[in-house]
């Protein structure tokens, strides 16, 4: 039984004070706030898997620069 006026959790990685803002966007799109959730990760997971990895030019390094 929830006995606060805040909205209840999603599940624990989602903070509270989202949680209507996700219900909302969810209702507009007429799917469930947990596929919407699944949809947003997998477009940022996405987007992060495209950009490069960064690249360390070893010469650059000082102890390598000291021989």
């Amino acid at each position: 039984m929830q006995t606060s006026n805040r909205p209840p959790r999603l599940n624990y990685n989602v903070p509270r004070s989202i949680v209507n803002d996700i219900k909302k966007i969810a209702a507009q799109r007429g799917i469930e706030p947990s596929w919407w959730i699944r949809k947003v990760l997998e477009k940022a997971i996405e987007e992060e898997s495209k950009q490069p990895l960064p690249v360390i030019n070893l010469s650059n390094l000082e102890s390598f620069n000291h021989q």
